[in-house]
């Protein structure tokens, strides 16, 4: 039995016509619609070279513009350096073809890259090694903390206050903090006061005014302060003015070298970084080598039991070891029959010596011997204790800082009385203060 046709096929001539000019419409619309670029007028190709127009694809993301590419007589296809750099590829070392002042490079100087050209679409697919892209470097900190506002105009007033009776006798005594503050900076006075026998005693301490510039991580003071009076002298009132850095202004400011991870990728990616199962960041990545810096490590459970165990066995006990050997060395002297065992302390200077002696040799002789282009950590800590302890104190600063407690310190340098403690400052001893 035959199939019937539809039936507009048995409409007259007109009904088809416009059925196929409907057809026609869309299909322009639609070719309309697709990205395409078109040659310049009056474009004329290098000698051997013909131009086209090609849609790409690399590493299977498409690309939101088409090119014009040169291509020669075997096929080769030359690609614009400014597109190439739009696709992140690398340079290839290779004399460039020159076209209307643009560098054409060909795909074939690519090692390892895999260009698919489909004539009839006009399409071009590049398949590239990760290598070959340019390397995309992330900051995975936070966004920097905002210049903090000024703020309004306001006052407080801190006291401590003191009473003592003893028989008939009253005591009384105090120290007082007043402050103001507003848009030009803070300014406070210290004082203290106090009553014996009816007899009232006032003395002011120290004003300053501090302005606070956050952007310069620097602050400016002016005051005055009165010292201590000693056995020999009175106490003597000085003042000034100072410009001193500041990190305190922005305390999420991290100078030490902070984690980090490497990898490549070959498409469009998301990076996900788990430290001990728990996400520290994600970042999405584009195709080549990725750096990931900055990330600032989940501690999880409280750090503290397990960083003084793994302290005392790396460093508490190599520590020990070294600090007794010199009163051991005195106190095995003393007991000897020897002529200077009475006086034992002269091997307490030769050990100070040795200690300034190697600070002395080690920039001087030891560098310059080995060619040591900087001075080494300690080397038998190992470095991944080293990023933890920063890890750590970064992570008490900050928490102390903000809950509001003053006189939070890090990258601070401090001084000893001892040259044979210079070792943990100079060589990347570890200590939290």
């Amino acid at each position: 039995m035959p199939v019937p046709l539809l039936p507009m096929w048995y409409s007259n001539n007109a009904s088809r016509l416009a059925f196929l000019g409907i057809a026609i419409m869309f299909a322009a619309i639609a070719r309309a619609a697709e990205p395409h670029m078109e040659l310049p007028a009056g474009a004329a190709p290098p000698p051997g070279f013909v131009l086209t127009v090609l849609e790409v694809t690399v590493n299977r993301e498409q690309q939101d513009e088409a090119i014009i590419a040169l291509r020669d007589g075997a096929g080769r296809v030359f690609v614009a350096a400014a597109d190439l750099a739009r696709w992140r590829l690398r340079l290839p070392d290779q004399a460039p073809t020159t076209y209307q002042g643009e560098r054409y490079y060909p795909l074939s100087a690519f090692k390892g890259l895999v260009a698919t050209v489909d004539d009839q679409a006009q399409t071009l697919s590049i398949e590239a090694p990760p290598a070959m892209f340019a390397a995309t470097q992330i900051d995975a900190m936070a966004p920097p903390v905002p210049v903090p506002q000024r703020s309004a105009v306001g006052g407080f007033l801190n006291y401590t206050l003191l009473a003592t009776r003893a028989d008939t006798a009253t005591t009384w005594a105090g120290s007082f903090e007043l402050g103001a503050f507003g848009r030009w900076g803070s300014a406070t006075t210290t004082a203290v006061a106090s009553t014996v026998a009816g007899k009232t005693d006032t003395k002011r301490l120290e004003s300053t005014w501090t302005y606070a510039i956050p952007d310069r991580l620097a602050t400016v003071r002016a005051g005055d302060t009165v010292s201590r009076a000693g056995a020999w002298g009175n106490a003597v009132r000085y003042g000034g003015v100072q410009y001193a850095t500041d990190f305190a202004t922005q305390p999420n400011l991290v100078l030490t070298p902070g984690q980090f991870v490497a990898g490549q990728a070959t498409i469009p990616s998301t990076v996900d970084v788990f430290v001990n199962n728990a996400l520290v960041t994600q970042q999405a990545v584009k195709p080549g080598p990725f750096d990931i810096t900055n990330w600032v490590p989940t501690l999880g459970a409280n750090p503290l039991v397990a960083t003084l165990v793994l302290l005392f066995g790396v460093v508490g006990v190599p520590f020990f070891v070294v600090s007794t050997s010199a009163p051991l060395l005195q106190k095995w002297f003393g007991s000897t029959g020897h002529a200077s065992a009475k006086d034992p302390y002269f091997l307490y200077g030769a050990s100070n010596l040795g200690s300034m002696l190697a600070l002395i040799l080690y920039p001087v002789w030891v560098e310059m011997s080995f060619n040591l282009e900087f001075d080494p950590t300690e080397p038998n800590i190992d470095p991944i204790l080293s990023q933890e302890m920063n890890a750590v104190g970064t992570a008490i600063a900050s928490d102390l800082t903000a809950a509001g407690k003053p006189g939070i310190a890090i990258h601070a340098a401090y001084d000893f009385w001892s040259p044979s403690r210079h070792y943990q400052a100079f060589h990347g001893g570890l200590r939290i203060l």
